[in-house]
């Protein structure tokens, strides 16, 4: 075998050294580093498993990251969310998480919107802890024990910010911050009202309708005939606004905080539909009801409504976080005099024709003797 041997050559005062024939060795793969910052003290571990056990009640996860979106990772998630520990949130380098270093920021979670004894769980400024492995590095991330997570361009919470949950954002985090994530829906409604968020409102959809059946009157007929009865009525319907439905639970919109909500649904009527908001509908008419006898007879209102959907964007002031509320407006509309109402009736029970109060006179009352209930 003929060996070929590295040879020596000084071109312009610079000494070039090559080798020919002969391989050079691969670059080792950079081992991910995993590591947990409790307040004043840090540690890094092996594995991701060892530092989802430091930081959680779950002690089974993977040796390294599942793939973020995954099901794996996302059923992992759930399960450290759902776990005894007091982890505020994981960090990657990086927006596949199967190849990312991590960092878990421990501070006992967002429980309340004041913050709790601790306050808020916080990394002042990444360059101070681990040697600044982090610092400019941190990616992506999500938040635990209801805290929303955000990243900061500068140290102390400064310059440009983002969420945690953005993927490849461009921004060069410097220190994060966990503010309360709100639960519920009532929350973001209310934080349209005491001005702790920003809401914009869009109407998306408009349909017709019938408002639920209201019960507006009955009559007794405790007698052996038929009978016939005069009656009066007026019925006022008021418009309802809701906000909920699939994204949680539906709360009614009132009064107090809930005005600003209001008025934010009502402009967006306005400006996409041509509507203005009323409070409520009266509806009146008269009728002659017959009634078959030993029944009871009773007149229902259901009136023709419009409903608007449309969704609020609520954006918390502190966190950026954004909520989206979706919201129902059920706006009766006018009609002709008695249009909306029906009768029906159904045979008294003898409970009833026994009553002095549904039947005054007992189930044998007199020829023509009707008791108005309601």
């Amino acid at each position: 075998m003929r060996i070929r041997k590295a040879t020596l050559a000084a071109i312009a005062g610079t000494v070039l050294f090559a080798t020919v024939g002969t391989a050079l060795p691969a670059a080792a793969a950079q081992t991910p580093q995993y590591c947990a910052l409790v307040r004043s003290s840090s540690t890094c571990v092996d594995t991701f498993r060892a530092l989802v056990a430091r930081v959680s009640g779950v002690k089974d996860a993977p040796l390294t990251p599942p793939a973020r979106g995954s099901r794996a990772m996302n059923g992992l998630l759930a399960r450290i969310d759902d776990s005894s520990g007091v982890v505020s949130g994981l960090f990657f380098t990086g927006d596949d998480w199967a190849t990312s270093d991590v960092l878990a920021v421990m501070e006992g979670g967002c429980s309340s919107p004041s913050g709790g004894n601790w306050g808020f769980p916080k990394v002042k400024d990444l360059s101070t802890v681990f040697s600044g492995k982090f610092d400019n590095r941190v990616k992506s991330g999500i938040g635990f024990n209801n805290c929303q997570m955000t990243f900061f361009q500068h140290p102390v919470f400064q310059g440009a910010s983002a969420t945690a949950e953005n993927a490849g954002q461009e921004l060069d985090v410097t220190s994060i911050r966990g503010f309360y994530k709100p639960k519920t829906i009532a929350e973001g409604v209310k934080a349209c009202g005491d001005g702790t968020a920003t809401c914009t409102f869009t109407a998306q959809g408009k349909t017709l309708g019938k408002g639920p059946a209201t019960l507006i009157a009955e009559v007794n007929n405790c007698s052996s005939v038929e009978q016939q009865q005069s009656m009066t009525w007026a019925n006022t319907q008021e418009t309802s606004l809701s906000a909920g439905g699939e994204a949680g639970a539906t709360v009614s919109v009132e009064a107090g905080l809930g005005d600003a909500f209001k008025l934010g649904a009502s402009l967006s009527l306005k400006a996409t539909w041509g509507k203005t908001l009323t409070d409520s509908e009266t509806y009146s008419s008269s009728y002659w009801l017959r009634i078959a006898p030993g029944k009871k007879g009773m007149l229902w209102l259901s009136p023709p409504v419009e409903v608007y959907s449309g969704t609020a964007s609520v954006q918390f002031r502190d966190s950026g976080y954004i909520m989206a509320v979706p919201y129902t407006i059920t706006q009766p509309i006018p009609t002709p005099e008695g249009q909306g109402a029906t009768f029906s009736d159904r045979i008294l029970t003898p409970a009833e024709l026994a009553s002095p109060i549904e039947c005054p006179r007992g189930s044998q009352g007199l020829q023509g003797e009707l008791n108005r209930t309601k």
